[in-house]
């Protein structure tokens, strides 16, 4: 199946999603190669931006973020790359300067934009800039997370709950017998000023670690999305190639600090009644990558299958486990990573996908984004409420 403009994917009659339609690669091109088709070392963290009609995704392993107009321009935007790889995004609620006081900030400029970006081994709000490898602003305090070490372990898979007042986030370690991550709350709080000379304004930003997961020996985070009322939390430890559902409460709220005082509220965080979702079957290829939320409530799963058989993305009802449909990859395509509704109706699914690993003979568009218009709609992408 040949790429197509993304016009042409956009302009489409929908397709049944019950009957297994086959994805369509993006047509894009390599901002460093005319002639060389876009492939994303490790793509992740797909997310739809409504306010600008385009779609943002991460490329950890090459360090960088990637925004694609779904206007009539069809522009591909690089941020980056960077020093440290990027896991995972998040939108923001407000453009910083709006609404935030005195604070001496202004809206980003054409060319910027804001996001809270999980790094490999912390978070922060940044004003990062087009094809410049400089952060333009740091708009927040660097939360450490877990250093990176000689195991290889770093930030992963995040998403904002349905309230916008928490990014949830987990780790990545490869498998070392006794090595396991942990998955993180991240708040965020009022401005606050410091300095005498120059005095610099930032946003407080904390984090803690999420008790109540019950995951043993947790390596790889990953499909943590909500459901349509945000009163429930779905997430998978990939290897144990299973999704589980949490029941997800909160005392709402966010952090702030000053100078002298920093308080972190993730604690008022409650994960309850841990159910088993989805579990693969013996015959299943694969393990669950990324996923997200349809606006019926069904869960979209994009599976890594690692070169065994080309990639997919399931949708799973998850009151009963059933996969009652599947969205096919083309061209062989194994690694399949994360997902997202976009479009103006919210009814295209994007999948993101990664190379690493796979030749060029093996798998020649690994690494490509691909789409699909359906009969479904998606729901609105959460953004991080930092004030």
């Amino acid at each position: 199946m040949a790429a197509l403009p993304l016009s042409d994917i956009l302009s489409s009659p929908p397709l049944v999603a019950a009957s297994n339609p086959k994805a369509t690669r993006v047509l894009l091109q390599s901002s460093a190669n005319a002639d060389t088709p876009y492939r994303a070392a490790v793509g992740e963290s797909i997310i739809y931006d409504n306010t600008i009609n385009a779609i943002l995704w991460v490329d950890i392993d090459g360090k960088s973020i990637h925004e694609l107009s779904l206007g009539e321009s069809g522009n591909m935007v690089t941020y980056g790359p960077y020093s440290k790889k990027v896991c995972a995004i998040s939108l923001l609620s407000q453009s910083v300067g709006e609404d935030v006081g005195d604070t001496g900030w202004t809206p980003p400029p054409p060319g910027t934009r804001d996001l809270l970006i999980a790094w490999e081994d912390g978070f922060q709000l940044c004003r990062v800039r087009a094809e410049s490898s400089e952060i333009s602003v740091e708009l927040s305090e660097y939360s450490d997370g877990p250093e990176t070490d000689e195991n290889g372990s770093r930030l992963n898979d995040g998403r904002c709950d349905r309230s916008g007042r928490r990014f949830i986030c987990g780790g990545f370690v490869p498998e070392h017998e006794g090595v396991s991550v942990a998955v993180y709350d991240v708040v965020g709080g009022k401005p606050f000023s410091f300095g005498s000379d120059s005095p610099k304004t930032v946003a407080a930003l904390t984090h803690g670690e999420i008790e109540g997961l019950d995951i043993p020996d947790l390596r790889v985070a990953n499909s943590t999305c909500f459901s349509p009322d945000g009163s429930q939390m779905y997430f998978a430890d990939s290897p144990k190639r299973c999704i589980f559902a949490y029941d997800y409460n909160t005392n709402g709220g966010g952090g702030d600090s000053d100078d002298d005082d920093e308080e972190y509220v993730g604690d008022s965080i409650h994960l309850s009644n841990k159910r088993t979702v989805w579990s693969a079957q013996n015959d299943f290829v694969g393990v669950p990558d990324g996923s997200c939320v349809d606006a019926e409530g069904y869960v979209w799963n994009a599976v890594w299958r690692e070169g065994l058989a080309p990639g997919c993305v399931n949708r799973i009802d998850p009151k009963s486990g059933e996969i009652v449909c599947t969205v096919g990859i083309p061209e062989n395509s194994s690694q399949t990573t994360c997902c997202c509704f976009g479009g103006p109706d919210l009814d295209v699914l994007f999948i993101s996908s990664a190379a690493s690993g796979r030749t060029l003979d093996e798998e020649p568009y690994a690494g490509s984004i691909y789409a699909v218009k359906l009969d479904v709609k998606g729901l609105p992408e959460s953004r991080f409420v930092w004030d």
